[in-house]
């Protein structure tokens, strides 16, 4: 809208900009987050090197630039007394794949997609996400296929929910399905998850357990290996975008989460 009808050959590296500068909610008054502008700006270069590659413009000088003074949204993640009510045994049908989310790392739509085909009773393979349209991708960038060792707890967890699916359906392709053995819908998990957060008085979304995990990890957890469970580029800066501080991030804290998980 801010470029009205304008050919593309004349827009200038000050228009695009504006486009930014201006970019503003639809409904609301707080300025929009530093990460939504810097996915605008993402996209605006992406067309402009289009553009360019087709001979559709000229090179464009300068580069696009986000204003300053908005904020940087801050990910919620679990303190221990919440990491610990969630881990309690619940009737739940998707409390298995929280509970994984939060001792693996993994998103919400990877822990969706798990198959039976990708545990082997030590690991799972990461080979495709499940999406909020209920698409199955093949993951949200080229390193997010991996291979993820398992914690005791949470190599039991996975028998459990397939001995239960085998019970049930005689058996379901996926390791998290739903309560009619196919695959999930990430939307109706997450009106599940709203629920059982709320009784259970659980902060965040489900995609919190991921930032919950790094959170714990980060201070005994080498970087590098930290990226490979959690499917990050090497050039990501895993520890400042999800190394979140943790209220009680203390010996004492950090003690008590390894209890929890052992």
């Amino acid at each position: 809208p801010k470029l009205g009808k304008m050919r593309i050959f004349d827009v200038k590296m000050k228009d695009w900009q504006r486009c930014i500068n201006e970019a503003m909610p639809k409904k609301g008054k707080e300025p929009l987050s530093k990460k939504y502008l810097s996915n605008i700006r993402a996209n605006i270069n992406l067309l402009i090197k289009y553009a360019y590659e087709n001979e559709y413009t000229d090179p464009l000088r300068g580069s696009l630039y986000i204003p300053v003074g908005h904020p940087t949204v801050g990910k919620e993640i679990l303190d221990p007394d919440a990491v610990k009510r969630l881990l309690e045994p619940s009737e739940e049908w998707y409390w298995g794949a929280w509970v994984l989310m939060v001792l693996t790392g993994c998103r919400p739509g990877e822990i969706y997609g798990l198959q039976k085909g990708d545990y082997n009773g030590m690991t799972i393979t990461i080979r495709r996400a499940i999406n909020d349209q209920g698409r199955i991708t093949e993951g949200k960038n080229r390193n997010a296929q991996r291979i993820i060792p398992l914690h005791p707890f949470a190599r039991d967890l996975i028998n459990k929910t397939i001995e239960r699916n085998d019970e049930i359906f005689g058996g379901s392709k996926w390791i998290f399905c739903d309560t009619k053995g196919a695959m999930c819908s990430p939307h109706n998990v997450r009106k599940r998850w709203t629920k059982f957060a709320a009784d259970r008085h659980i902060p965040g979304t489900p995609y919190s357990l991921r930032h919950t995990f790094v959170s714990m990890v980060k201070t005994t957890m080498p970087e590098p290996l930290l990226k490979a469970l959690v499917g990050h580029s090497a050039q990501m800066d895993t520890i400042g975008v999800y190394g979140h501080h943790l209220d009680r991030d203390d010996q004492e804290a950090v003690g008590y989460i390894q209890e929890v998980f052992k």
